[in-house]
């Protein structure tokens, strides 16, 4: 009878330590199961948040791309937008002024008015004899070339061909590779340019 106790006890204690062992097993399979799946978790939210940045850089990029795509080019026909190669003026009541003491200092002063699409360039200068003469940076033979005239000393030169014409004969004559004239007027201690003349002059230009 004692040996079939003790049999039993034992059985009794082996089982409950395979049940001991196996709820060990259970648990650390548990908490292998929650690590594994936690880890997996906090992996597809790094790989949704760097796709998330990758797509904003995407679309940050297609944005630019198409702002760059739509930028429309400057009408050539847009007078406000063409830029000047002199000082710009705008005719105001019809006219340009300026004080006639801008030009004490006999230097050639470079202007442009722009019209139709297109920058009209004129000089002023106070010539040698005192009189305040006004030109077209351009002439009848060498306006295709676009180059103007440039100022040294007394002279205005072409900067086409060369050629040299004293201060003295700016609006006086007209013709050849001389500047093209630039009518205007002294009105009181102003000297005052008609819009309309100088616009008169675009064919140069």
């Amino acid at each position: 009878m004692s040996e079939t106790r003790y049999r039993t006890g034992t059985a009794r204690q082996a089982k409950h330590a395979r049940f001991q062992v196996s709820a060990k097993v259970r648990t650390s399979h548990t908490r292998l199961l929650i690590g594994g799946g936690l880890a997996i978790l906090v992996a597809v939210l790094i790989v949704a948040a760097l796709m998330f940045a990758l797509n904003q850089g995407s679309d940050q990029a297609r944005g630019t791309t198409r702002e760059a795509a739509n930028t429309e080019p400057v009408p050539a026909t847009d007078s406000g937008r063409v830029q000047s190669r002199y000082t710009p003026v705008r005719a105001t009541d019809g006219v340009v002024r300026w004080p006639l003491t801008t030009f004490d200092d006999g230097e050639a002063h470079y202007y442009s008015l722009v019209d139709g699409g297109k920058s009209i360039d004129f000089f002023i200068l106070k010539s040698s004899d005192g009189v305040v003469r006004a030109a077209f940076d351009a002439c009848d033979v060498c306006f295709p070339a676009g180059k103007g005239y440039r100022q040294q000393g007394d002279l205005m030169i072409c900067n086409n061909c060369g050629q040299q014409f004293p201060s003295v004969r700016i609006n006086e004559i007209r013709g050849g590779c001389n500047p093209a004239p630039l009518e205007r007027r002294v009105e009181g201690t102003e000297l005052v340019i008609r819009g309309q003349d100088i616009v008169a002059g675009v064919g140069y230009f």
